[in-house]
């Protein structure tokens, strides 16, 4: 740690949305919550090794709620948060460079590997590590699942918000990225300042899409399949020999904030049909035609103005970048005799930032990060609810950690089903629990009749 007080917070992997005297290149730390009394016990503990989210290009171990003590006590389990280079430094080395592609994937690879070898101190097991993340986190740990060297070092996987609508990034737009960046770069890699890299990398994410439409503009810099450490892309019918059980989770309204930040309230419905030509082109027709997303026939919250047009946007984007390629990826990878359990969070905690948003914090909605809170116990000033709702889930994340179950044998919680080939069977955490429907997540919608962005891409 720094200043050698093993105490003390770590920097930051350097990054634009921090001042740099919070970000270091000398950033891979990880951070270990060690629960006492069940260290004591002599068993050797299982271990909760928690991957940020941030797009790949910011965020940190000590991002806001990821305080592990509660998850640590309640379970039993050693929960670690950890760090990886972020951005281009992570991502996209210079060509000098080329075997080091996916070097932050390699980072938490190394992480896991020198974890394994200090457990046994924290009277932890070293093969009971199961690793999670939210967001770019949550694909994360699907990148570790599809590199051989990786996938051997942990026994589960936990998969939060995932936007699996991208995957991982065709190695073509990587070469067409990695090219762009390195000729607008105004000074050589080795001697350009941190401060210039991160400046032209902001050039990078605003342009991504126009510079390569199979990055697209969401998450341009992530994890691309290498054919030597990613190996697999965990699509179609690439998928790793060994298939480790799985939790998949998405919130109800994940594109909220992003709606919430971009629209005004009361955007006005002659905008929705340009905006979803403009997102989806030649896909439009089918996906308005569909039952799914019908400005007129959205709800209005009660006590609330007309907000349809912004409510069908939400929908429309999280089934499409998150819940239904979720739901999609889930079927697959039972066929193929994975072990997956499907959950949908219809109640949350406001997450840090999403409270700027109008449309996050009215009408109960779940936006993206907002089950973060609920996953560490950490929701500032927790209603009753809330409570409840972290109570089963620290439950059931405890069991699957121990046990690869997810339904832990001393609580009394609904039975949570694995998924089929052909059935989702998504528990829903909150508003009563019970399995939601499929809807437009159904596998004659998204994936056959309207293509996910990896299928058109090629991934």
């Amino acid at each position: 740690m720094p200043d050698g007080d093993p105490a003390s917070p770590p920097p930051s992997c350097p990054q634009s949305s921090v001042d740099s005297s919070q970000y270091s290149e000398d950033c891979l730390f990880l951070i270990l919550y060690v629960p006492v009394a069940a260290a004591a016990s002599g068993n050797g503990l299982n271990t909760f090794a928690w991957i940020h989210g941030g797009s790949f290009y910011y965020g940190a171990a000590t991002n806001p709620g990821l305080d592990g003590s509660t998850f640590a006590l309640s379970t039993g389990s050693i929960v670690v948060t950890l760090q990886y280079r972020l951005g281009v430094l992570g991502f996209i080395p210079p060509h000098s460079q080329n075997g080091g592609i996916n070097l932050g994937v390699k980072d938490v690879t190394t992480a896991l590997s020198f974890l394994r070898s200090v457990l046994p101190s924290f009277h932890g097991n070293p093969d009971g590590i199961t690793v999670a993340g939210q967001s770019s986190g949550g694909m994360m740990v699907r990148a570790l699942m599809a590199a051989p060297t990786a996938a051997k070092l942990f026994k589960n996987g936990i998969i939060q918000s995932d936007p699996m609508d991208f995957n991982f990034l065709p190695i073509s737009a990587y070469n067409i990225l990695q090219s762009w960046f390195y000729s607008k770069l105004p000074c050589s890699p080795a001697t350009c300042p941190t401060s210039q890299l991160l400046s032209t990398q902001s050039y990078l994410l605003g342009n991504a899409s126009t510079i390569s439409p199979a990055a697209g503009s969401a998450e341009p810099i992530r994890p691309s399949v290498d054919g030597q450490f990613i190996t697999t892309s965990l699509s179609r019918n690439s998928y790793p020999s060994l298939l480790k059980p799985l939790l998949v989770t998405t919130v109800m309204d994940e594109a909220g904030f992003l709606i919430g930040e971009t629209l005004p309230l009361g955007f006005p419905e002659q905008n929705y049909v340009p905006i979803v030509q403009a997102t989806f082109g030649n896909r439009t027709a089918t996906i308005l035609a569909s039952p799914w997303y019908n400005v007129s026939s959205m709800k209005v919250v009660p006590g609330q103005p007309d907000d349809r047009t912004r409510e069908t946007l939400s929908v429309l984007g999280s089934d499409a970048t998150w819940r239904c390629p979720s739901w999609s990826f889930a079927r697959s990878y039972a066929a193929r005799g994975g072990n997956v359990y499907v959950g949908l969070f219809r109640r949350g905690a406001t997450y840090a930032g999403n409270d700027a948003s109008d449309f996050c914090t009215v009408g109960g909605r779940v936006c993206h990060q907002d089950d973060i809170y609920i996953t560490f116990g950490t929701t500032p000033s927790p209603t009753p609810d809330q409570q409840t709702l972290t109570a089963e889930i620290q439950a059931r994340w405890g069991a699957f950690v121990k046990t690869s179950n997810p339904n832990p044998s001393n609580a009394n919680l609904g039975e949570w089903c694995a998924t089929t080939s052909t059935a989702v069977k998504a528990i829903q955490f909150g508003l009563g629990g019970g399995i939601a429907a499929e809807d437009a997540c159904r596998r004659s919608f998204w994936g056959n009749a309207v293509l996910f962005d990896w299928q058109i891409y090629g991934v």
